[in-house]
């Protein structure tokens, strides 16, 4: 029973200059191949030597209009030898093989041998090219051979069009045979209509697959069709996928899922979109994707990538250099848009094979007409790897001492240095343990900070080493910077501690009833923001005086501040003060003795009376009060000394300068004693 899958296709439009994206991979180099005449190659494969072999037709050299083509190359497409294959009328190349046993197969068709007019043509030659045997296929009419794989017992199985056989005016053919290309078996499938198989491969399963298209099922003039068969090429089942106008493949790979990824175009005649069909294992369509600008655009070759994702290789005339150019298209497993790049000159080039080589890039194979020394020549792109590459560059801690149970934040810096979007996970551990995981997707050249906060509660306490890992991505060569260590983290038991660190008095000497001023710092030494009191005393032999009951502080992990206290000496008796800071022991607080602060000794004396014979106050305001304070008039504080400026335009309130007011001052109490 014949399947038809009708639906909505999806759009995926570009705005890309030329067709080309800035993430591409580099082209590493290009080579031409060909004569005077017409040249184009249908097929390339990598050798096992790390060269490439490319298959199609030459009207340049050989015996006849059109002869086979082969030609061999080195890892760098330096020619090693060519071969041409064939007799006096029109013969081709579509597919080439590297065999198991050595050598390589050629499978096209010929018009100089055989029993039709076209005849599914096979060429076993040697590993330098040289002819070993050929078969030939088919019937009365046209039979043209496009396809062709070993199969895993050595054998060939063959691909195409048969209009000798079959049920309407073309019909998919499948033909086995054994190593020696003896014939084993055949099979068409189709309908009344036109149907073109034109790709091949071996399922997981020992069947078959067919990809190409069909006029006699489906929806439109041509829709996609899928053939699944056994090993004896007995249908199993089949599905077609298209729209209302024209939709044709050329190229299916099985995919790692065990489903198929079936490439070609859809639209209208010169006005196509690459088309990528992706389907389970029993044909049903999982999604579909397009892509392509204004004019003709067309896939001719997939190949599932090993990152997961597919490689289309066709032409593209919406962009690009000339008439129409190589357009080799990379997407992700989604099949979503990775990176593109279009290759040629302001002629015309097709690619007809892609295949993704050993070194992660991608060889391309077709013809061009830019490039060319004649009306047209093999032409073979190489494409380096896509260079994944993924770095941390930083990793900081908010703190390297932590109590258990509680909270450090580490930023963490992934920077992607290759070319493609990479979608990947940063992993933070301390030692071996895992503090956490963040899934990102960075674009190629730029970089993120990612934030993690790692909580200490059920962590043991040590010492822990802090690292962070970007994950290996496929082909990633470069993987010694995808991890980033950052010294250690010390968790610990929980530490409360609060301290005055500092009393600093502006003066030693203040006059009674006058205002100093007093700078206090304090610092949080634990791990907890803290709020407390803190209290400010001077005291004598005598008596203690409250200066400022209570100075409220809110003071984060680590951090200090420092507070001016200011002091009004009115209530104060004259003597000798110590000045000293006392904070709150706060709760859980083990190490108190940094809870207090004492400076040392500020004198309250009589107004006026700042020095004496021994450079203290000698309880009279005298000569040497006024010498002093004249000795630094008209200087600011510092470098005059404090005790100097005694008020400002606010009495009894120091404004930083000696000036008339503090001479003032000193001469209008010059003479008095303390009683």
């Amino acid at each position: 029973m014949l399947i038809s899958l009708f639906f909505g296709m999806l759009t995926l439009a570009f705005d890309i200059l030329h067709g080309e994206c800035s993430e591409s991979p580099a082209t590493e180099w290009t080579r031409a191949y060909g004569g005077a005449d017409y040249d184009c190659a249908f097929s390339v494969v990598e050798a096992s030597d790390g060269g490439y072999v490319l298959a199609g037709f030459t009207k340049s050299f050989g015996a006849g209009n059109y002869d086979p083509w082969l030609v061999k190359t080195d890892d760098d497409g330096n020619i090693q030898w060519n071969r041409t294959y064939g007799g006096a009328n029109y013969d081709c190349a579509n597919s080439v093989v590297e065999t198991a046993g050595g050598g390589y197969a050629l499978f096209g068709h010929t018009s100089s041998f055989g029993a039709g007019e076209n005849d599914f043509w096979l060429v076993k030659v040697d590993s330098a090219g040289n002819h070993e045997w050929n078969q030939t296929y088919g019937g009365p009419d046209n039979d043209y051979g496009e396809s062709i794989i070993e199969t895993s017992d050595g054998g060939y199985v063959l691909a195409g069009r048969t209009f000798s056989l079959g049920a309407g005016s073309g019909d998919f053919w499948l033909v086995k045979v054994d190593s020696a290309g003896n014939h084993e078996w055949n099979q068409t499938y189709g309908g009344t209509d036109f149907d073109y198989g034109f790709s091949v491969v071996e399922a997981s399963d020992g069947g078959y697959v067919l990809a190409g298209w069909t006029r006699s099922f489906g929806a439109g003039d041509y829709d996609f069709w899928l053939v699944k068969t056994d090993d004896d090429g007995n249908m199993q089942w089949n599905r077609t996928y298209g729209g209302a106008n024209d939709d044709r493949t050329d190229s299916v790979v099985e995919t790692y899922d065990g489903g198929y990824a079936i490439a070609g175009y859809t639209g209208s005649h010169l006005n196509y979109d690459v088309w990528l069909v992706k389907t389970d294992s029993a044909g049903n369509m999982q999604w579909n994707k397009t892509y392509g600008g204004p004019d003709n655009d067309e896939a001719r070759s997939i190949v599932e990538a090993s990152d997961g994702g597919y490689v289309l290789a066709g032409l593209t005339k919406s962009f690009g250099a000339g008439g129409n150019d190589f357009w080799l298209v990379k997407v992700d497993s989604d099949g979503n848009h990775q990176w593109n790049k279009t290759y040629g000159g302001g002629n015309s080039e097709l690619a007809t094979s892609v295949v993704e080589t050993v070194d992660g890039g991608y060889a391309i194979a077709g013809y061009t007409s830019s490039f060319d020394v004649g009306g047209g020549d093999f032409w073979l792109v190489k494409v380096a790897p896509e260079q994944h590459d993924l770095a941390i560059v930083d990793v900081v801690l908010s703190k390297t001492i932590v109590g258990q149970g509680y909270s450090l934040d580490i930023n963490v810096t992934a920077e992607n240095q290759g070319d493609l979007t990479e979608t990947f996970n940063v992993t933070v551990y301390g030692n071996t343990t895992i503090i956490g995981t963040k899934g990102i997707v960075l674009t190629s050249g730029n970089s993120a900070n990612i934030p993690f906060t790692w909580n200490t509660t059920g962590w043991d306490i040590g010492n822990y080493t802090v690292s962070a890992n970007a994950t290996i991505l496929p082909n990633e060569t470069d993987t010694n910077d995808n991890i980033y260590v950052n010294g250690m983290v010390t968790v610990r038991l929980p530490i409360y501690d609060i301290a005055i660190t500092n009393v600093t008095p502006s003066k030693t000497v203040v006059c009674q009833n006058h205002t100093m001023y007093i700078n206090l710092t304090v610092e949080n030494q634990g791990d907890f923001t803290e709020t407390f009191n803190v209290t400010l005393y001077a005291n004598n032999t005598f008596e203690s005086h409250n200066m400022q009951s209570l100075l409220t502080v809110d003071l984060d992990p680590g951090e200090n501040d420092t507070f001016t206290i200011i002091w009004n000496t009115t209530s104060f008796a004259k003597g000798n003060y110590t000045i000293e800071a006392v904070a709150d022991i706060i709760l859980g607080e083990i190490e108190t003795t940094d809870n207090s602060f004492t400076d040392g000794w500020v004198i309250v004396a009589m107004v006026g009376d700042i020095t004496g014979p021994d450079d203290w106050p000698d309880g009279e305001c005298e000569m040497r009060d006024v010498g002093l304070v004249a000795r630094y008039f008209g200087e600011d504080v510092p470098p005059a000394p404090a005790n100097c400026d005694l008020t400002g335009p606010t009495t009894g309130v120091p404004d930083g300068t000696v000036d008339m007011r503090d001479v003032g001052l000193v001469a209008r109490h010059f003479g008095e004693t303390d009683p």
